[in-house]
């Protein structure tokens, strides 16, 4: 199962300092942090090289399974394939709103 995390507040994956906060707010060895794991019922965890996790707030953080991802681009690609003229902004202000539409379907 391939997935990416996102942060809910800036819509992106989890900056390193994001990450350093959750380990050392959990307990986990920072130097070490290992990555993200998605438990059986769903719960996203990180946990470093020494085995410790820490659960992460669902409210905060989204997984977003690969096949959303794959979604999401296909989505991007129609419609610039549409409108080829519009102006970067415009086109970046598509790509958010295609982006959250995707994360809220996902947390639903």
């Amino acid at each position: 199962m391939t997935f990416k995390v996102i942060d809910t507040k800036t819509g992106k994956e989890p900056t390193e300092r994001v990450i350093d906060n959750i380990a050392k707010k959990g307990g986990l060895m920072v130097a070490d942090i290992d990555q993200f794991f998605v438990g059986e019922d769903g719960s996203l965890v990180l946990a470093d090289d020494c085995g410790n996790i820490t659960y992460c707030d669902t409210k905060r953080f989204k997984v977003v399974m690969m096949d959303t991802l794959d979604k999401i681009r296909e989505e991007i690609m129609q419609e610039v394939s549409m409108d080829n003229t519009f102006w970067l902004n415009q086109a970046y202000g598509k790509v958010i709103d295609i982006i959250d539409k995707h994360i809220r379907e996902d947390g639903e």
